[in-house]
């Protein structure tokens, strides 16, 4: 499972940069601040915006493809 979920979070970071999305406007599974974030907390997806360490305008999903739709709404 570790490894879709890795494999997953690749495509979207080479879907990103395909975009042109500036690698600075977010992070992929991990937490940086001042930035969109899409991370797996070991049962859900969670994106939301890193802001002087906290989560803020969080959601969460069960499935990866929704949670890609919601990260991608946000930097695009």
């Amino acid at each position: 499972m570790e490894n879709l979920k890795t494999t997953s979070l690749s495509k979207l970071a080479d879907e990103l940069k395909i975009l042109g999305t500036p690698d600075n406007h977010y992070s992929i599974g991990i937490n940086q601040n001042e930035r969109t974030c899409i991370l797996n907390d070991g049962k859900k997806w969670l994106v939301y915006y890193s802001e002087r360490g906290q989560m803020t305008d969080l959601k969460e999903f069960k499935k990866f493809e929704d949670a890609k739709i919601e990260f991608l709404a946000r930097l695009i």
